[in-house]
């Protein structure tokens, strides 16, 4: 929920602040799946914790498409 509040705060307030969080933060959790390894139902210092449940599968794939609409880049679409 956090990416997708940052993502469309940067579109509605232009603040490049909350873009590059929003993407920044993308990246990390991407970067979990992209190694072939599960999607953490959390991070915590860096570190994966637990499995993700269903809704956090959800509500990735809704943060990566804020992300997309941010920065009109099709990998996070893609992904």
């Amino acid at each position: 929920l956090a990416i997708s509040a940052l993502a469309r705060a940067a579109i509605v307030l232009g603040e490049p602040r909350y873009a590059e969080a929003a993407t920044r933060t993308s990246a990390v959790l991407v970067a979990e799946v992209e190694a072939n390894r599960p999607l953490p139902h959390l991070l915590s210092c860096g570190r994966p914790q637990g499995r993700a449940f269903a809704d956090d599968v959800v509500l990735l794939a809704a943060a990566l498409l804020g992300v997309f609409e941010l920065t009109s880049d099709a990998r996070w679409l893609d992904l």
